[in-house]
């Protein structure tokens, strides 16, 4: 190999590959929420799962003294990211999460024009296609889509 040649490992997926090329990953938190709805250019990168949420509902700014349970967290998730745009990849593990819940979550998602790359893993049963095409139609950025471990509602159009 020439000086300044980088060599390619085929061993790992493309994604992979991009998802430790854009930066850092934020696990979601109160911190790294504040940091989102305020449109932080430092935030590039975040993960969210149950877990995640469910340590805001008992943090002092986003907890139960403030009477949010973890729908109305889901919400408000949901609306920072739609509003975000510096979000280029966000990783969604829903394991343990009910439809009803994580659906604000996701139609936040869904109206996201910055996002480059989404991984949607153990989603429970909501109909992906429908909440997503207007995220396929008018996301321009959007590079890489991953869906693992993800249940289509049997009453869907799309299956």
């Amino acid at each position: 190999m020439e000086s300044g040649e980088s060599r390619v490992d085929t061993t790992r997926g493309a994604s992979d590959y991009y998802l430790e090329s854009v930066g850092d990953w934020l696990e979601l938190n109160a911190e790294t929420l504040r940091r989102v709805i305020a449109n932080d250019h430092g935030v590039i990168g975040l993960k969210v799962t149950e877990s995640f949420i469910d340590g805001l509902t008992e943090d002092n700014d986003y907890g139960e003294e403030s009477g949010l349970v973890f729908v109305d967290l889901c919400a408000i998730i949901g609306v920072a990211i739609a509003n975000n745009r510096w979000l280029q990849k966000i990783d969604i593990d829903a394991e343990m999460i009910e439809p009803d819940e994580i659906l604000p979550l996701l139609q936040g998602i869904a109206s996201n024009q910055s996002i480059e790359h989404l991984h949607l893993m153990r989603l429970p049963e909501v109909d992906i296609t429908e909440i997503f095409a207007p995220f396929f139609l008018h996301n321009r950025s959007l590079r890489c889509i991953e869906i693992l471990w993800s249940f289509m509602p049997q009453n869907s159009r799309h299956s």
